[in-house]
């Protein structure tokens, strides 16, 4: 699996992970650097936006921690 979990993440935000109703149009990836103005944009358009994560290198897969 590509969804490894760690610690005690509730169980209806692990389903979130494996939702097919959820993997498109919720996240996009930005370069920290692009950052400030990508959650701008979203702004001006009336988009909200939070930060959830960062992409690191190591094993293939998303952490829940």
């Amino acid at each position: 699996s590509l969804l490894t979990v760690r610690g005690d993440v509730p169980g209806p935000l692990v389903t979130v992970f494996h939702d097919p109703q959820t993997s498109g149009g919720l996240l996009a990836a930005v370069a920290p650097a692009y950052a400030d103005a990508a959650r701008a944009a979203f702004a001006a358009a009336g988009v909200p936006v939070t930060s959830i994560g960062t992409v690191e290198e190591g094993e293939t897969g998303i952490v829940l921690c």
